[in-house]
């Protein structure tokens, strides 16, 4: 089954007072841009959907991302065997500078300062 296509492709979230195109949000135009009720009477003349391709690229992007946190977190956890604290590692992506801090529940807050960039919150 391929993604559903569920919003316009310049939609940015309703935090922001215009989308990528410059178009002024309106709560009719937002529904369009979300995918309510969506038809070929649609008000925004900008709406365009991503194609199947771009959906298929930025998929792969979140998992090469997602990727790469699970590698620098297992590095992470066996570099402080179990222990709590900050410290900084070497990047297995990158081999940039990882900092982190592991708190006493083992959620850990890092952020590579290298090429690949990866940071995360737990």
């Amino acid at each position: 089954m391929k993604p559903k296509r569920i919003h316009c492709k310049h939609f940015n979230g309703i935090i922001h007072d215009r989308c990528r195109a410059c178009v002024k949000y309106t709560p009719g135009h937002i529904d369009q841009c979300i995918g309510n009720g969506v038809d070929t009477t649609a008000p925004c003349p900008k709406l365009e959907y991503p194609t199947q391709a771009e959906i298929d690229a930025e998929n792969a992007e979140s998992v090469a991302r997602f990727e790469k946190i699970v590698t620098a977190r297992a590095a992470i956890v066996k570099h402080m065997g179990g222990k709590d604290g900050s410290d900084r590692i070497n990047c297995p992506n990158c081999g940039g500078a990882l900092y982190f801090c592991v708190a006493s529940n083992g959620h850990i807050h890092a952020q590579c300062r290298g090429a690949c960039g990866v940071a995360w919150m737990e």
